[in-house]
């Protein structure tokens, strides 16, 4: 490009580089949501993302939002062509301007570790790595809690129960004895699910209207069935709508078998 500045004729090169640093604008409010970097066709790997490939489940759930009301997130190149070091230099610099909100800071959806090591470029192993080395510092520390006496002298990590030092050492069950705690084990699986005089009736109703009736053993039907018995107990007498998730969420298929499912107490 040429620039004619103060009579003289400068030469500004053209910026070189196949990084591209690019912004996430949400339809439904016109507020963008996500700041990312890369090259080729990295800003299209969003898109593609499905509950069981994502890592940043926020974000998923917003552009997944936005597809379900019949629209697509607004893609917005904010530099192209340029080196790497660049375009990480204008994404950190956009997140911080914008805010995030895991940090309560704006409306972006980014999920960053220590120094700007993004959890889904790098393998996260290293991330434990750090927290492991951390905690063995801690405990070399004289001045921790855990080189503390009375922590030394009480937690099961210092104190030998090996051997003679342990409570049971040559503690030998006579045949009567174990007879009498066979007998009570076997009592004790006799009063589990109905037998059990503490056990509810559960009726269950699934999205295909099929109805289920559970006299105890609500847990063991639901994992039987892909189901999450916590999710239904708390929407319990009404329909289970499209679960929240959040990065400490657990067994997610297991949530989203849920959906369209309802759970009623029976009063036997």
């Amino acid at each position: 490009m040429l620039v004619r500045f103060k009579g003289k004729n400068i030469v500004i090169p053209k910026p070189t580089g196949e990084y591209y640093t690019y912004l996430y604008l949400d339809p439904l409010k016109n507020i963008p949501f996500y700041i990312g970097k890369g090259k080729n066709d990295r800003y299209k790997v969003h898109l593609r993302e499905n509950i069981n490939t994502t890592k940043n489940l926020l974000k998923y759930n917003k552009i997944q939002k936005i597809i379900k009301n019949n629209k697509e997130p607004i893609i917005i190149f904010i530099q192209k062509n340029i080196s790497e070091k660049a375009a990480l230099t204008i994404e950190k610099y956009l997140i911080n301007s914008l805010g995030t909100v895991k940090n309560k800071t704006g409306p972006l959806s980014n999920i960053l570790i220590n120094e700007w090591t993004r959890n889904y470029d790098n393998d996260d192993k290293h991330i434990y790595k750090k927290i492991g080395d951390k905690i063995r510092l801690q405990w070399k520390n004289p001045n921790s809690g855990y080189s503390s006496k009375k922590f030394r002298e009480t937690s099961p990590f210092f104190v030998d129960k090996s051997g003679e030092k342990n409570p049971n050492y040559n503690n030998k069950w006579s045949l009567e004895k174990r007879k009498k705690v066979s007998t009570k084990l076997k009592k004790e699986k006799t009063h589990a699910g109905s037998n059990n005089a503490n056990a509810k009736l559960y009726k269950l109703t699934s999205p295909n209207n099929e109805i289920f009736f559970i006299d105890g053993g609500l847990e063991k039907f639901c994992l039987k069935n892909n189901l999450m018995a916590f999710t239904l107990k708390k929407n319990k007498n009404k329909y289970v709508e499209y679960p929240r998730f959040n990065r400490k969420t657990i067994n997610m298929k297991f949530r989203l078998n849920t959906i369209g499912w309802k759970l009623e107490e029976v009063l036997k």
